[in-house]
């Protein structure tokens, strides 16, 4: 199972790394309220759990968001396509990509130009970039809902550990078991056994 919750270790040195798959870029603009200024907070969560793993990655501290030009094209490539995308207009475009990666900065993570490929370009673009940016920056987890990402589950690229690929209503799920438990320890009430009033 990912950790989804840092160690001390972990923590003193920085926030985990993390990436989120062009298709959950791409999904967490389908829920309305958000204004791409705020975020949902988990927990408790939305109704829409990609834009809540980008909530969860705008509080800075625990995960650090990377991403690259390959995974961001792929992102775009969506949102431009009028026939099978979402049909936006490049300045709409744009100004999504540029909350994103300040999204990515002010988490710890940023925007990686170039990655080498450990998949090698016969892979479709969404799965090498995904992959091939979480082997570049170490990341244990990438967060998809698309079937040929999500079958990866548990791939180990040579040199490094497993890369856990989960649901973006998992990786929220396991975010927001954690938190909780890490509020009642904190919380003296729950940390002595006494219930709160």
């Amino acid at each position: 199972m990912a950790r989804l919750s840092p160690s001390p270790q972990t923590a003193a040195v920085g926030p985990t790394p993390l990436v989120l798959a062009a298709d959950v870029l791409v999904a967490a603009t389908v829920a309305s309220s958000v204004t791409w200024k705020t975020w949902p907070a988990t927990p408790p969560g939305s109704l829409n759990p990609a834009a809540d793993c980008i909530g969860i990655v705008a509080e800075p501290g625990e995960w650090a968001l990377w991403l690259s030009d390959d995974l961001l094209l792929a992102a775009v490539q969506t949102l431009l396509d009028k026939d099978k995308g979402l049909g936006w207009a490049p300045t709409e475009v744009r100004r999504y990509v540029t909350v994103v990666q300040e999204i990515a900065d002010a988490s710890g993570g940023g925007t990686v130009a170039r990655v080498p490929s450990a998949l090698g370009p016969s892979a479709p673009l969404p799965l090498r970039a995904a992959l091939d940016l979480a082997v570049a920056t170490r990341a244990p987890v990438v967060v998809s809902d698309w079937l040929p990402l999500l079958s990866r589950h548990g791939w180990a690229p040579p040199g490094l550990g497993q890369i856990h690929v989960l649901a973006s209503s998992e990786f929220r799920r396991r975010v927001d078991a954690a938190r909780r438990a890490a509020r009642r320890t904190d919380d003296p009430y729950h940390r002595d056994g006494i219930p709160p009033h």
